[in-house]
C-alpha cells in the first residue's frame, strides 16, 4: 500500500455515493461547534471531492486544508448516513495526500505550515523511535515545574514560544506518572494455573501517564486468573500520526508491533486500555496490510466477555460513563460495559445524558483546534454536572485528559477515572 494515500483508487467511487443529504450534520461535533458548513462532514466530503473532479477542480488552500484537518474521525457520520459513505476513511485519505505533501517539502514546511511540520518532526524523532517516547517523557517530566509555574513573570516569558509551537497557553498540561515498570508487574505462578495467557498493550497513555491505572488493570487480570504480559520494549500504536495523515509512521510502527506480537506463540487475546489504542490494533491495521493472530479485545470486553464476577470498588460512590468514539463505534463495544456498570453499582450508576456523543478529545486534535475542542468539550463536561454524580468513567485516556482538563479550565474539576478502575 501506498504511503502517501489510503483509498486513491476508490475516492472518486466513494465521493459520489454521498447524496449531501446533511444528515451529518445532526452529529458531527465540529459542525455543532462552529456553525459553519466547511466544519461539517458534509462540507468536508464536498471540499475533497473538488479537490478529485476530473472537472474544474477546485485548488488546495490552506484554508481547504484547516478545515479537512478539523475531522475528528469519531465516526458518528458513518452510523447516521443513509448512502453509507465511509467518510472517516474518505477524509482520512485527503489528510494523508496534506501530510505527503509537506513531507516532501522538507524543511520548506516549517515556512508553509510550522504546526504540521512540528507534528511531522515529532512524529519522526518521537513516536517512531523505541526510545523516543521515554525520552520526551523524561525531557517534559523535568520541564513539568516549568511549564505550569504559576509565576507570571516565569509564564509570561514561555507564553510566546508556546503560541509559536501552536499550544494555547491556557493548556493545562497532564501530570506524567513514573513510567510503567514492567518487572513489577510479574508474578510467579505456575502455567497450569492460569485460564489464559493475554498481551496487554498499555499504550503511550498507560505507559507514562496512567502507569497507576496501567497497573491496576494487570493487578485485575491477574485476580481473575490470567496471565499476563507486558512487553518491556515497545512502540506507540502510531494512532496520533495516522489520524493526521502520516502513513509512513504507522507502517513502521505496525510492522514491528505485529512482527513482535506474532512472535510470541500461544497467547489468547492482545487487551489494551485506550479506545484509540485499541480500534487502531483492530480496525486500522489491517486496512494497511498488518493482522494479528490472536483477537484484539478491550480489557473490559474481555473480562466481562469471561463473565468474570467484578467487584464493586468504590462503595456509596454515584458514577456514570462516558462512551469513547473508538471504543463504542469502532471496537462495537461500551454498551455491554454500561450494564456491567450497572449490574456492579446498582442504583449508584447514573445514565449519562448524550453519553455516546464526542468529548472533544479526538488525539492532537486539541492540540491543533484547541479553541473548537473547548466548545465541544464543555458541552460535555455540562452534561457530567448535570448527572450530579463523584466519579464519571470512561474507556479512553484520551478522553479522560480531555474532560478533566476543560473542567480544571472551568474552575469545577470533575473526577474521571478509567472504567477498569471502578473494580476491586
Amino acid at each position: 500500500m501506498k504511503e502517501d494515500v489510503i483509498y486513491s483508487a476508490e475516492n472518486f467511487e466513494e465521493y459520489s455515493k454521498c447524496t449531501l443529504c446533511g444528515n451529518c450534520r445532526v452529529v458531527c461535533p465540529t459542525f455543532l461547534a462552529e456553525k459553519r458548513e466547511s466544519a461539517s462532514c458534509r462540507g468536508r466530503v464536498n471540499l475533497i471531492g473538488g479537490l478529485i473532479k476530473d472537472t474544474q477542480p477546485i485548488t488546495l488552500s490552506e484554508k481547504l486544508e484547516f478545515d479537512i484537518g478539523m475531522c475528528l474521525n469519531c465516526m458518528s457520520c458513518e452510523y447516521i448516513c443513509p448512502a453509507g459513505v465511509y467518510a472517516s476513511d474518505f477524509i482520512l485519505s485527503a489528510k494523508a495526500d496534506i501530510f505527503a505533501k509537506y513531507s516532501k517539502m522538507g524543511l520548506k514546511s516549517f515556512f508553509k505550515n510550522r504546526i504540521i511540520f512540528i507534528k511531522m518532526m515529532f512524529f519522526k524523532f518521537i513516536v517512531r523511535k523505541l526510545k523516543g517516547l521515554d525520552r520526551a517523557a523524561v525531557l517534559y517530566r523535568k520541564s513539568y515545574p516549568i511549564l505550569t509555574n504559576k509565576d507570571k513573570k516565569i509564564r509570561a516569558f514561555f507564553k510566546p514560544f508556546m503560541k509559536y509551537c501552536g499550544f494555547n497557553p491556557e493548556r493545562i498540561l497532564p501530570f506524567l506518572e513514573k513510567r510503567l515498570d514492567v518487572k513489577n508487574l510479574e508474578i510467579e505462578k505456575p502455567l497450569s494455573s492460569f485460564k489464559k495467557r493475554v498481551i496487554f498493550f498499555p499504550g503511550c497513555t498507560g505507559r507514562n501517564i496512567a502507569s497507576p491505572t496501567a497497573e491496576h488493570i494487570v493487578n485485575l487480570l491477574h485476580k481473575y486468573g490470567y496471565e499476563v504480559i507486558v512487553f518491556e520494549k515497545d512502540y506507540c500504536c502510531g494512532a496520533p500520526a495516522y489520524y493526521n495523515g502520516d502513513l509512513k509512521t504507522v507502517n513502521q510502527n505496525a510492522e514491528k508491533i505485529t512482527r513482535y506480537y506474532n512472535n510470541f506463540n500461544e497467547t489468547d487475546a492482545i487487551l489494551t486500555m485506550c479506545g484509540s489504542c485499541g480500534n487502531m490494533l483492530l480496525n486500522e491495521y489491517p486496512k494497511l496490510g498488518f493482522n494479528f493472530k490472536a483477537p484484539v479485545l478491550d480489557v473490559m470486553e474481555f473480562l466481562i466477555n469471561e463473565k468474570n464476577d467484578l467487584k464493586v470498588r468504590y462503595r456509596n460512590t454515584s458514577v456514570t460513563y462516558h462512551h469513547s468514539c473508538h471504543l463504542l463505534k469502532g471496537m462495537k463495544t461500551g454498551k455491554n460495559i454500561v450494564n456491567e456498570i450497572k449490574k456492579v453499582y446498582g442504583d449508584n450508576f447514573k445514565p449519562l445524558d448524550e453519553a455516546d456523543v464526542c468529548c472533544g478529545g479526538g488525539g492532537t486534535f486539541s492540540y491543533t483546534y484547541y479553541e473548537t475542542a473547548k466548545k465541544i468539550t464543555s458541552r460535555k463536561t455540562d452534561k457530567i454536572r448535570k448527572a450530579d454524580v463523584q466519579l464519571t468513567a470512561t474507556g479512553c485516556m484520551n478522553c479522560q485528559m480531555r474532560i478533566s482538563e476543560q473542567s480544571i479550565v472551568e474552575n469545577k474539576k470533575l473526577n474521571v477515572i478509567h472504567t477498569a478502575e471502578l473494580f476491586e
